[in-house]
This record gives C-alpha cells, structure tokens and sequence, in this order.
C-alpha cells in the first residue's frame, strides 16, 4: 500500500502546482461562418461543416461553433478562446449579407487569428472583387484576371507530399475559374496543389494553399459532400491540411476515445425490445435472454436502459410484475449502469403530441396511467421513475439514451442535466464499403444553443439491412466500421450499439457475442461506461484547457477527459520536469498522454531517461501516482485484469506490493512490466525500482 510519506509529498506537490497561476491557453474554437442554405439549427445534420469539417477538427482538439450567415453579424472575435474563422460557402444559391466584407475585415486586425476559406470564393468575388483581392494580398495571394472553363484543358499536380488524393481524385467537376488564387509573394507557404490551363503550363494556380494567414481549400478540389451513400469523398487529407492551417500540428489534443493507454469499447443498450418474445429460448421474452446471455457472462462495465412505459402501465402507482423484477435484477448486477430510454419512447423529439395524433407517429407507446406527456417529462419522470422503483439509492440513473432521430431541442438536452443525467445518442453513421469515407464519421456531438448532445459512437443493429429478415447476423458489418475507426487513427470509441431485440433470433445474439468477445476481450481495449464516455466527450467539448509552456504543456480542466494525443511529439518525454503525468503509450505512431484529473503537464526534451508510469490498463484504474522510482495505484475489476506499466531499466529487477503481499518481478527488455490480477476486491498496487 501506498506509504504515508509518498502519499504526503504527492499532495503537497499537487496544491503547490495548483496554487501556480495557469499560462495563456491556447485557442481552441473554430468559428464557421456558413451559407444560409447549408445551415438550418433544425436540419444542423445537413450542414457541411456539421456533415464533414467538424469530425476532423474534433479530432485535432478543435470545438466548432457554427453561425449561419442568415442569423446576423455575429460578434467581434474573441482571440482568447477562438484560432480560427472558418468560412465555407457554396457558388450557388447565396446572397451574402453586407456585414460580412466589414466583419472580416476587422477580424484581420486580430494579432494570431487565422481564416480558413473552404468552398468558393466566386461570391466574395462577385460582391466586391477590390476586396477581395486586397484580402488576399495580404495573405500574399492573387487572382487572375481570366478563367478557364473547359476542365480539358486542366492539369493538376499533387504537390502536398503524399497527402493528395486522400481518398479518391477529384472528379469530372473540375473547373479553374477566376476565384482560385495565384502566389505573388514569398510568404511561407505550402501548396498542396497546383492547377494549370494546358495553354499556360507556366501560369500555375493554387486551390488548396495553408500559410501562418490559415489556409484557402477550395472547391471541386477537396471534397466531394455527395448527396446520397457512397458517393462522399475527402480528395485533401482533412487531418493534415486542417493542422497546417490551424498551426496545431504539435498541439495536444484532448481525445475522449482512449482512456488508460488503450481505446474505449462502449457497450450500451437501448431498452426497443424489451418486452418481446425471444426465439432463442421459448416463451421467455428478449430482456431475460439479454440478461442470461450477455449480461451475467460479460463481466464488463455495460449501460442497460429501458422504456418506462414496458416495464409499467402506471408511473406513480406501478405493480409489481415480472418484468419490473427482471430491470431490478439487471440494474442490481455490478457491472450494469442504469439508463434511461424515456417514457413513451419519441420517435421525433421536435413535434408536439396531440389528442388526435396518429399512433406511433410521435411517440411509440400509448400513454399511461397517471403521466402527461411532454418532452422534457419524457426525460425527468423516466430518470425519477427509475430511481425511485427500479435502482438502489447508491446507483441512480445517470444517463439518458436519446430515442427514436434522436433529435432533442436544447430544453430537453438541459432537462439531463438538471436531474443529474449525462446523455448519449444521435448521429448514427457507418464507415464501411457502403459508406467508403471518413465523410460519413460524425463529431463528438451537436451544440444546442448552451448544450451538448453527444453522439454514440457507431451504427445500431437496425442500420444494416437484413438484421430483420433475411440476414439476422448482419450486424456483424459493424465490424468493418469499429476497425476503421480505429485505425489508422483512433477516431471513435469501439462502440457495440444494441437493442434488447438482438436476442430474438440465435443468429442475432450469436453475432452479439462474437462481436462482444472480439472487440471487450480480444482487442486491447478499455470497457468504460456509457456515462464515463459522454462525460469525456463534454469535458473535452467544454472545458479543457491547454496552454504552452517553457519546456511543453500544461493541462487544466480536464475533467473525465484525461487522455491528450500528441501526434508529431516535439522529442522525448522529461519525465522529471512532467507533475502530473501519469503514463504515455504510443499507438500507431501518435503519443497518448495519461494525465491526473487535477491537471498536469508534459515537457519534452532530447536525451531524458525514462521514469515509471503506467503504459496501458484494461480497467479503469484509482488513486494513480507516480514518482521518480514508483507507480502506484488501486485497481478494482469485476474480471481477471492486466496492468502494464515502463519507464523501468531494461530487464530490471523490480520490487512489487499487493496490498501486503511482496512479490519480485522482472522487466522485459523495454523495461516495462505486465500485472496480471485476479479477483474482484480492490487491491492497492505500489511497483517500485530497486
């Protein structure tokens, strides 16, 4: 166990370090200004900077806050919080509003703020052709004086160093009209791609360009949206060119995917289903073959929701029934978080329930007894129900499974918050050979207003056609979507979405269990919870803070999101100069720091030797510390587990405590050591160097 003496210098380390005042942090908003018709806060989904710019810039550590230009000046920059403006607008259809050419002019003024143009200049020429040509002047930019509109005559070079065409070429789209820009003066940039009229091979042109102004990207050269599956595209590597632009290539960025060293895996369940009769075995209904047959064998963290209105015909006065026995004894089991999945299960949270509404065109049940149907109730007496019929006092509700689109208005998303609920849900999306594109990978979430929705983190069962018919295993696809989130970079957690229905035919719940075993025991993941995820997620989103240092960074705020993924690291970690550090793991070449939920900070430099920290953990793990001889920590799992901690002297000798029991190991060549744990009682670890 840890020693009183450790355990003091720590504290007084840690209220040292956060009585220092915290450094400039870095700007992590991007402000996107779009056109009216690509960004309506009802159809939020159909915007493009939603649709494909978002994803990736979450993934560099960026939070986008999206005004149409429809809605109003917006107002003046805040350089504090915000990098980047981000125009994108298309060469149809808008009318630019005339505060726009003075609005961006004063932004300018702004010392570090960048400008990314995404889509067409062609209106901004249009509006006021001297203005923007002034504009680019000083981001040391030009336009031609004459166009080319037979794409024939159009060659294009890929000059981005390997990062061009990502996914695909563009295609026959292509013109090179006025609105793409030339050089006219050295300003530090890089072109990723250059065009030219064959009659004019000296005369080149630059549709994708980054520079310290930000970066120009520009249509059809980047992207093709597409208008249905399978025809999205990314021609420019979105990651790249937005770390150019941004100047974020070195900068940490929060990732709520990865915990511990290793990719969350998220097996969460909505509560459809429930009630129906299961194949698999006769006449029990599918919540207690869930419970049988993945429940009491899984022995992993698990979110299990259900519908209030299945379990119940009475919200205030319920009987005792079975099927409310059988929540309590799913909600009872340790490794079960219990969630909501509302009341009447709304199919579309924007619309009004009236007294001659069709049946199931609102709401999926029929009322009950002594419950009026809003939908903020729809959140609140589902949470309340729960926890005061189904859950024991010290294991509440806290989170709600968004139902139906999955579509709630600000109010409702505020109604979570207000009884203690986090949320999960929306944004649905596959990444396989039907949808061949990171396009179609949404971001953590939507921004209402004040709030958060966040997204869960693949495609249910009910997106793949046949899981009802004709191929009840199609849900196996997902596979395809899991690994491609997870590689060549870790985008989503691996997230095995499901319904109390998978269990109603055996080939539906043996695809379940292969998919739980593969990606829960064989893969090198961490089970979290539904909740721990959506709160990685917010935090992330809200309130984390980074900020430079002499030597690195440092970390505030972090909450639940404890992991910052560095992707280019500057050099080797000094570990003497990093407090509040606790482990690093590289993972297909990105660095993924472990950070204390009180904040911390990583320096680089060359040459530093190695001290112990964790590397990778398969549970979540309690108490986390480290000096510059020890690791240790209080693990708690509900299955055998490994720990797997470095920074030790190759093949040295290492002396371990569990609880009071000492124990010698040996290290391997990388100087890291592998616990392996068994039991289910929490048990304090302390592994030292000789």
């Amino acid at each position: 166990m840890l020693t009183a003496a450790w355990s003091l210098a720590f504290l007084i380390g840690t209220a040292v370090s956060q009585r220092e005042q915290f450094p400039k942090p870095e700007p992590r908003e991007v402000l996107a200004l779009t056109s009216a018709h690509d960004d309506d806060r009802e159809r939020q989904h159909d915007s493009i900077v939603h649709m494909l710019l978002q994803m990736p810039l979450n993934h560099l550590g960026m939070t986008v806050r999206i005004h149409a230009l429809k809605n109003g000046e917006p107002p003046p920059v805040d350089a504090s919080r915000t990098r980047a403006v981000l125009l994108h607008l298309a060469d149809w259809g808008d009318v630019l509003p005339g505060w726009l050419w003075p609005w961006l002019e004063r932004q300018q003024k702004i010392k570090g703020l960048r400008f990314v143009h995404m889509g067409s200049l062609e209106l901004l020429r249009t509006k006021d052709a001297q203005r923007l040509q002034k504009w680019l002047d000083d981001f040391g930019l030009s336009l031609p004086a004459n166009a080319v509109d037979n794409p024939l005559r159009i060659c294009w070079q890929d000059e981005s160093g390997g990062h061009y065409p990502f996914e695909a070429p563009p295609w026959s789209r292509i013109h090179n009209g006025v609105s793409i820009p030339q050089r006219h003066a050295a300003r530090g940039h890089r072109v990723w791609l250059s065009t030219h009229d064959r009659r004019e091979p000296s005369k080149p042109r630059y549709p994708i360009v980054t520079g310290d102004f930000g970066g120009i990207a520009l249509d059809p050269w980047v992207f093709t949206s597409g208008s249905g599956t399978g025809d999205r595209r990314w021609h420019v590597d979105p990651f790249a060119f937005f770390a150019a632009a941004l100047g974020c290539e070195h900068l940490p960025a929060p990732d709520p995917s990865v915990s511990h060293g290793r990719r969350k895996f998220l097996l969460h369940v909505d509560g459809d289903g429930f009630e129906s009769v299961s194949t698999v075995e006769k006449g029990v209904i599918a919540a207690e073959v869930f419970a049988d047959r993945v429940v009491d064998r899984f022995r992993i963290p698990m979110t299990v929701s259900i519908i209030v209105r299945s379990v119940t015909d009475d919200i205030a006065n319920p009987s005792e029934n079975d099927a409310m026995k059988l929540t309590r004894r799913m909600f009872a089991v340790p490794w079960v978080e219990p969630a909501s999945h509302a009341v009447l299960h709304p199919l579309d949270w924007r619309r009004t329930k009236h007294p001659r509404s069709l049946p199931r065109t609102v709401t999926w049940y029929e009322d009950l007894a002594n419950y009026k149907h809003t939908m903020r109730r729809e959140v609140t007496d589902s949470v309340r129900f729960i926890n005061k019929w189904l859950c024991a006092s010290d294991k509440p509700c806290r989170v709600m499974l968004w139902t139906g689109a999955a579509n709630p208005s600000a109010d409702v998303v505020a109604a979570c918050r207000e009884v203690g609920c986090v949320n999960l849900n929306g944004g649905v999306y596959r990444f396989d050979d039907s949808s061949p594109s990171l396009g179609y990978v949404v971001p953590w979430g939507l921004s209402l207003g004040g709030e958060f929705q966040v997204f869960c983190g693949a495609a249910n069962e009910n997106v793949f056609d046949g899981f009802y018919s004709d191929l009840p295993s199609a849900f196996g696809h997902i596979d395809t979507t899991l690994e491609r989130t997870g590689s060549p970079r870790i985008l989503k957690p691996a997230n095995l979405y499901v319904h109390f229905y998978s269990v109603e035919a055996l080939p539906r719940l043996e695809t379940l269990l292969a998919l739980i075993v593969k990606w829960a025991e064989a893969r090198a993941t961490i089970p979290v919870y539904a909740s721990h995820y959506a709160m990685s997620v917010d935090d992330a989103q809200n309130r984390v803070r980074i900020a430079r240092t002499e030597r690195g960074f440092r970390f505030e705020d972090i909450g639940h999101c404890t992991t910052m993924r560095v992707d280019q690291p500057p050099g080797a970690i000094d570990w003497r100069h990093s407090p509040g550090l606790l482990g690093a793991n590289t993972i297909q070449g990105s660095l993924y720091l472990h950070i204390s939920r009180s904040g911390g900070e990583v320096a680089f430099a060359e040459g530093c030797l190695p001290q112990p920290h964790l590397v990778e953990s398969d549970h979540l793990l309690r108490e986390l510390r480290r000096d510059a001889r020890s690791v240790a920590f209080v693990s708690q799992a509900f299955r055998d587990r490994v720990v797997v901690l470095g920074g030790f002297p190759s093949n040295a000798v290492v002396d371990c405590l569990v609880d009071a029991e000492a124990r010698v190991l040996r290290c391997d060549a990388a100087g890291q050591v592998r616990l392996t744990l068994n039991g289910e009682a929490p048990q304090a670890i302390k592994v030292s160097s000789r």
